[in-house]
């Protein structure tokens, strides 16, 4: 009889262990993809921030570069799927007139766990560009003499270095975006 009763408990001790395992795996293949807001959020926070001209917060209270305070009137944002995994990353900056662009700020989310997760963080001083080949540029001075160059890729939800004899293209043709959603204008076309 304990014999039995043993084997009914262990049997139950694995069944039940089997499925949490399966309902843990289910869980972790979600797509959060519909219900992630977190790019509406910061998109959100800039424009009250230059509605209110930053009074009583700031951009770092956010996880943003302390670039918006200036209210720059090329500020803006846009959605660009920097490696190809259907995940579009969020790109905040400036955009000029003449096209070129700076980028302080990206971020993707992990469409798993609905994270959202900050790439880069950039300054009037630091910014990134792209290239066609999903190379991400950082251009970046210290000092007046001490400028530099840090080309990076996208890959697992995280910047990776490439090094310095890593091929990056032929001459880091500057990738053209099309236009940013200007700040100004995001509460009425974007939210």
């Amino acid at each position: 009889m304990k014999g039995k009763i043993l084997r009914i408990t262990a049997i139950s001790a694995i069944a039940v262990g089997l499925f949490f395992l399966i309902e843990r795996c289910i869980k972790s293949k979600q797509d959060y993809t519909e219900y992630f807001t977190g790019y509406d959020d910061r998109i959100s926070f800039i424009v009250e921030g230059y509605q209110m001209h930053w009074d009583g917060f700031s951009p770092e209270d956010l996880e943003l570069s302390y670039i918006y305070r200036y209210e720059s009137p090329y500020g803006g944002f846009i959605k660009c799927d920097l490696d190809g995994d259907g995940t579009a990353e969020l790109l905040l900056g400036d955009q000029f007139e003449n096209g070129d662009y700076q980028i302080y700020d990206i971020f993707t989310f992990d469409k798993n766990t609905g994270e959202l997760i900050h790439l880069f963080c950039g300054g009037e001083r630091n910014w990134c560009t792209l290239n066609g080949s999903g190379v991400i540029i950082e251009t970046g001075s210290n000092s007046a003499d001490d400028s530099f160059t840090n080309c990076y890729v996208l890959k697992n939800l995280k910047l990776k270095r490439l090094g310095k004899n890593q091929p990056v293209t032929q001459d880091l043709l500057i990738l053209n975006l099309d236009k940013f959603i200007s700040y100004a204008r995001a509460g009425k076309e974007f939210i």
